[in-house]
């Protein structure tokens, strides 16, 4: 999934640096290592220069990332009927899409380029929101 992301997201001659949450992995598995390679690899040019995985408590823009991944995820989960609608959670979400002028997140959505803060939720195999550049195959 990691992989998907970074493909879908990363725009050509693009040079990134990946900060992903840290969660456990077996020992035979060189998570870092192995995202790198295959995003390269799919890109067909070298994008991710490196992968950190720190823990996001020690980081507060990982805190911020996450705070607005729930609440975007927390919106899909409620339409496939797998969360409620009265929880802190939902709250917590409706407040989020209200605060950044989002009616939903379900269609994608990307925030005006004069925002104080820019958001862009892409859909993969949809068509983008408006003025997401979008990478070659993330539309089949």
């Amino acid at each position: 999934m990691a992989e998907q992301l970074l493909v879908g997201n990363i725009r050509r001659r693009e040079l990134v640096t990946v900060l992903a949450d840290s969660y456990s992995t077996p020992p035979t598995v060189a998570f870092e290592i192995d995202l790198m390679r295959e995003v390269n690899r799919r890109l067909g040019e070298p994008a991710v220069m490196s992968v950190c995985r720190p823990d996001s408590r020690s980081a507060d823009p990982l805190q911020v990332v996450d705070f607005l991944t729930g609440a975007v995820t927390f919106e899909f989960r409620q339409q496939a009927g797998l969360a409620g609608t009265m929880s802190p959670k939902a709250t917590m979400a409706a407040e989020v899409r209200g605060s950044l002028g989002a009616g939903t997140f379900l269609q994608g959505f990307r925030s005006p380029s004069k925002s104080r803060f820019l958001v862009n939720v892409a859909l993969y195999g949809q068509p983008p929101a408006p003025g997401k550049v979008v990478a070659p195959d993330l539309i089949p």
